[in-house]
């Protein structure tokens, strides 16, 4: 190798750094490492290295809009709880050899079961650490940002664009959730609406009255079990607010398939601890193996969120199922190293 003063450099030993490496890479999968590297090791690898998975939050990518005022007005609008938001600690991050500190806010939806942002599909991809940020105000926009349009994407946007005051809601106290005749009550406290009249109801949220049809759903699409596909799965698409659902359903009956668990039915009924909100749980038949509880959700705005939510939660069983099952996999068939 030779310098732009001609003078030859010595090689770089890329066999005892590689040794260097594996040696590192194992200590850590032990969970125990004796000899760390140092700071100034750390930094100097950020010469070759990025650190971080995704670029950094920057005014430009999160754009002018003030977020955390806007989901506070939306909040305001739903007469719902406000959102959450934590800083956690700074991170030491190496970037082109030097160690700078770099934050990450988490925001939450009480009205989304304490839903948590960014995540994946919001601001996070799949398998990537969350961006950090130069501050702790572009951190909180960012995650600002993706709470939402997570919100907006299943109840709308109730604030203006601008971020000026939130719109105007009927004043009129909200009406209480519609509650079925006895006759229609079913021993699962399942959400009943095979009645409904022609007059205006009141929305959940104190908003404009809207059309019982347009907000309810058919008995079927709150409790209908979709083992069968067909009808029951058009079924359900009464009450979908978002786009995210149907594929959410899907991952749901594949993975409990492959799992022999069996497609659960999905109930969704009034929260008994908040007026207006509901709660789901998927409900198993027949099947020992499920924990007690899994799944059960509540706080949710709208059906269609609680049983986007309570899907979510089966989901992340079912994937820690099969990670169990892989490693129970694996310590019988151990896989010989060449």
């Amino acid at each position: 190798m030779d310098s732009d003063e001609g003078v030859d450099v010595i090689p770089v030993p890329w066999g005892r750094l590689k040794a260097w490496i594996e040696a590192q890479e194992k200590a850590e999968r032990s969970g125990y490492n004796p000899s760390p590297p140092t700071k100034v090791q750390v930094a100097a690898l950020s010469h070759l290295v990025d650190f971080m998975d995704e670029p950094e939050p920057t005014p430009k990518s999160i754009g002018k809009l003030d977020y955390v005022s806007e989901l506070m007005q939306l909040a305001q609008a739903k007469s719902v709880a406000p959102p959450r938001f934590q800083d956690l600690a700074p991170i030491e991050v190496p970037v082109g050899g030097v160690l700078s500190q770099r934050w990450r806010t988490v925001c939450t939806l009480p009205f989304a079961n304490n839903k948590e942002f960014p995540c994946v599909g919001y601001g996070l991809r799949e398998g990537k650490l969350p961006p950090l940020s130069k501050s702790k105000k572009l951190s909180k926009q960012y995650a600002a940002k993706y709470a939402f349009l997570y919100a907006k994407s299943h109840f709308g946007a109730s604030t203006p664009s601008n971020g000026g005051a939130p719109l105007a809601t009927n004043t009129s106290p909200p009406a209480r959730n519609p509650t079925p005749p006895d006759g229609n009550n079913n021993e699962n406290n399942n959400v009943s609406v095979g009645r409904t009249s022609s007059a205006k109801v009141q929305a959940p949220s104190g908003g404009a009255p809207i059309s019982p049809s347009s907000t309810l759903p058919s008995p079927s699409s709150s409790t209908g079990d979709l083992t069968n596909g067909g009808s029951s799965a058009a079924e359900d698409t009464d009450f979908y607010d978002s786009k995210k659902l149907p594929s959410l359903l899907d991952q749901v009956k594949k993975e409990t398939k492959d799992l022999k668990l069996g497609y659960p039915i999905i109930e969704i009924f009034p929260d008994p601890e908040t007026q207006g909100m509901y709660a789901g749980k998927p409900i198993f038949k027949n099947n020992s193996r499920i924990p007690e509880g899994l799944g059960y959700i509540k706080g949710a705005l709208t059906k269609g969120l609680a049983k986007e939510l309570v899907a979510e939660e089966i989901l992340k069983y079912c994937k820690a199922q099969r990670k169990r099952l892989q490693g129970l996999m694996n310590t019988f068939n151990p896989q010989e190293e060449e």
